[in-house]
Formats: structure tokens, sequence, C-alpha cells
């Protein structure tokens, strides 16, 4: 995965998260799939709706808290030869 994606998901979550309201910009960390289990060792409890978070956590500090908003809409099938070209696709 690119590091600009897990970038921008690190803000997302962050976005998300008590550190939106308290406007904080602090680190958040990502794991793999296998990594995440919702059963403890033996011998540990976890509540239930919990998660086990087992290995290397990988740190990410995003640079600032940004959070954009988009409007979508669609066209009717007879509208759409009006718009042609209109928007080009990025690469």
């Amino acid at each position: 995965m690119p590091p600009i994606s897990l970038n921008e998901a690190a803000i997302f979550e962050l976005c998300h998260s008590r550190a939106w309201e308290g406007k904080i910009v602090t680190s958040v960390y990502w794991v793999h799939a296998d990594q995440v289990s919702k059963t403890a060792p033996t011998g540990l409890y976890i509540a239930t709706g919990s998660f086990m978070i087992r290995g290397k956590r990988n740190s990410i500090t995003p640079s600032k808290l940004e959070l954009g908003f988009t409007i979508m809409f669609t066209l009717n099938e007879e509208c759409i030869a009006n718009h042609m070209g209109e928007r080009r696709p990025r690469l």
C-alpha cells in the first residue's frame, strides 16, 4: 500500500476520533488483519465488542486535522450527452 494512502487513512481515522473535538494532532497506528482478534489469550478477559491487537503496531503521525466534504450527483440518461467532456480524469 502506498504511504500516501496510509497517511490519508490515518488522517480520516484521527478526524473521526475524540482528537477532532479536542483539536489535537496525535499519532495513530495500523496493524495487519491477522494481528486483530476478538479472543483473549488464555487467562485473560476482554469485554464484549473489544479487540485484541497482537504484535507490532505501526505508528503514523499525521501533520494536520483536515476533513473534506464532497457532494455527489448523477445525471439523467438524456442529459449525459450535453455534459460529455466537461470533466477529465486526473492521472
